[in-house]
């Protein structure tokens, strides 16, 4: 996850930035990324996730939601997903998914990269 672009922000009565918490899922593994100051411009965010792909049938699942976090009660925030799959090159390069609700609207902005594998033999003298 590279970063997040707000073009807008409303939140009620309370004004101000809003607290946010937002779930990043890639094939079932989940990270949260929680920002208590969010407002428009681009945020940085730097989540990192190794997916395998061990087979050409294979897909990479990404999907976005996220909770405004407020005093009284938390408003769910607009969310997305996207599937790549071999079709798609496993989505590698630059990518980005909007979406926008009564509480924000959002570019999210994410790179995939093939991390290939590395092996290192490990030994000692005797």
């Amino acid at each position: 996850m590279d970063s997040i672009d707000v073009s807008a922000i409303d939140d009620g009565f309370l004004g101000g930035d809003l607290e946010v918490t937002f779930t990043f899922v890639v094939n079932g593994v989940a990270q949260t990324w929680t920002n208590n100051a969010l407002g428009t411009g681009v945020t940085p965010i730097g989540i990192t996730f190794f997916v395998p792909v061990p087979v050409p049938s294979s897909t990479i699942t990404f999907e976005v939601s996220g909770v405004e976090d407020d005093i009284f009660f938390d408003d769910p925030l607009a969310g997305f997903s996207r599937t790549f799959g071999q079709p798609e090159n496993w989505g590698v390069g630059f990518q980005s998914g909007s979406a926008s609700d009564s509480n924000i609207t959002y570019k999210l902005n994410y790179t995939i990269t093939c991390a290939r594998d590395v092996t290192m033999a490990v030994s000692r003298e005797r």
